[in-house]
C-alpha cells in the first residue's frame, strides 16, 4: 500500500505562524505599550521625587524660621527696660512714663516685636505680638495694645496664646465700657475650650456682668461653672465675691402624703 502523501511544506510553515501569531500579537501590544506609557510612569515618579524634595525644603526652612523668630523675640525682650519692682509687688507703676529714653526703648522694642510678628508665624507670631503688646500696654497706648492683640489673635487663636489676646482684649473692651464685646471674646474662650482657660473665661465673665450691673446673666454664668467644673476650688471664693450662693438652691422635698389614721 503506497504512503499518503505529505502536505507541502509551505502549508506546514503557514499553519505554524497562524497559531503563533495571537501570542506574538499579545506580545507586541503589551510591549508597544509600554513604550508608549514609560514616560508618563517616569513623570509620576519624578513629580513624587520633585513633591518630597519641595516639602523637606520647605519644612527645613519654616524650621530655620521658626528659630530665627525666637531668637529675634528672645534679643528684643532682653533689651528692653524690665518694669520696676514695686510694681511687681503690686505697688506703683512698671515705668515712670516721664523718663524719655525709657519711653523710646519701649517704644523701639514694641515695633521690632511687631516687625518680627509679621515676618514670622503661627506661635512665633502670636508670641511676638503677644509681648509688644504688653510693652504698648506699659506706655498706656490702648490702640496699640489692641492691634497687638489683634495680631495675636490672627496668628493664633487658641491655646495659651489666644487666651491671653482674648483676655486682653476683653479687658480693653470693658475700659472702654464694651461690655458686648468683652462678652464676646470671654465666650470664643469658653466655647473652644473645656479646660482651664475655658474656666477662666467664664470666671471673667461672671465678674464682667456682675460689675455691670448684670446680676442675673452673672448668676447664669455661675450656674454654668458649677455644672461644667463641679470640683474647681475658685467656685467658692467667686461666689463669695459675687454675693452668690455658695452651692446651687436646695430643693425642699415635697412634705410626705399623711398616712391612713393619722391625725
Amino acid at each position: 500500500m503506497a504512503d499518503a502523501p505529505k502536505p507541502p511544506v509551505e502549508e506546514e510553515t503557514e499553519l505554524v505562524q497562524t497559531q503563533e501569531d495571537p501570542l506574538f500579537q499579545a506580545q507586541m501590544w503589551v510591549y508597544d505599550r509600554a513604550l508608549t506609557y514609560w514616560k508618563h510612569g517616569a513623570l509620576a515618579i519624578g513629580l513624587v521625587l520633585v513633591g518630597s524634595l519641595v516639602y523637606g525644603l520647605y519644612d527645613s526652612w519654616a524650621e530655620s524660621r521658626a528659630k530665627d523668630a525666637e531668637a529675634n523675640i528672645a534679643a528684643i525682650d532682653f533689651r528692653v527696660p524690665k518694669p520696676s519692682e514695686l510694681s511687681m509687688m503690686g505697688i506703683g507703676p512698671a515705668d515712670d512714663l516721664n523718663d524719655a529714653t525709657r519711653v523710646a526703648n519701649l517704644e523701639e522694642g514694641a515695633r521690632r516685636l511687631q516687625a518680627t510678628a509679621e515676618d514670622a508665624s503661627g506661635a512665633q507670631a502670636a508670641q511676638a505680638w503677644l509681648k509688644a503688646a504688653e510693652l504698648w500696654q506699659r506706655l498706656g497706648r490702648d490702640a496699640e495694645t489692641k492691634t497687638a492683640f489683634e495680631g495675636a489673635l490672627k496668628a493664633e487663636d487658641v491655646g495659651v496664646f489666644g487666651f491671653v489676646a482674648h483676655n486682653g482684649l476683653a479687658s480693653i473692651a470693658l475700659d472702654e465700657g464694651k461690655l458686648d464685646e468683652a462678652i464676646t471674646h470671654y465666650r470664643a474662650v469658653a466655647d473652644a475650650d473645656r479646660g482651664f482657660f475655658g474656666e477662666q473665661a467664664l470666671i471673667g465673665l461672671a465678674r464682667a456682668q456682675a460689675q455691670n450691673g448684670k446680676g442675673p446673666e452673672s448668676l447664669q454664668t455661675m450656674e454654668e461653672l458649677r455644672k461644667r467644673y463641679p470640683e474647681s476650688p475658685r467656685l467658692v471664693d467667686l461666689a463669695v465675691e459675687l454675693g452668690a450662693p455658695a452651692t446651687p438652691a436646695a430643693v425642699s422635698p415635697a412634705p410626705a402624703a399623711p398616712t391612713p389614721g393619722s391625725g
